[in-house]
């Protein structure tokens, strides 16, 4: 049976369905992602995740508490481009990330990221959505 712990120099997690987030089976067994793409995974997962949410650890996640319900304005979009780097750097196998870009969408209040993340194993671009979709 394959170890399916976590190492720095391979950080192998579960799978998610990238679509629906949920466990990703395959043949009716767990499927595991390593190297970059458990990197890129663990990435959009924390960003998706409202810091507190998460009972077992309370500083977990994205603290989008402070700007939900706020206006998109230049001073809080700088506030909120420091908010995503200070998760994306603090995520193992990160080393440092480029090209960030947030588009509001404000009639639906989704929020779009997107940028490069370097890491350890390589570059990754990284798209994904916070809000109601």
């Amino acid at each position: 049976m394959a170890d399916a712990s976590f190492t720095s120099t391979d950080p192998r997690q579960l799978a998610l369905n990238t679509a629906t987030g949920d466990l990703l089976l395959v043949n009716g067994r767990f499927s595991f992602v390593s190297g970059l793409a458990a990197v890129a995974q663990d990435i959009v997962v924390t960003l998706r995740l409202f810091m507190g949410e998460w009972f077992l650890n309370l500083d977990a996640g994205t603290d989008w508490w402070n700007y939900l319900g706020e206006k998109f304005t230049d001073q809080n979009q700088t506030e909120l481009h420091s908010e995503i780097q200070r998760v994306v750097l603090e995520r193992p196998g990160v080393e440092s990330m480029s090209n960030l870009s947030l588009s509001l969408a404000s009639t639906t209040r989704v929020l779009s990221i997107s940028f490069t993340a370097h890491t350890a194993f390589g570059d990754t671009t990284i798209s994904t959505t916070v809000g109601d979709e």
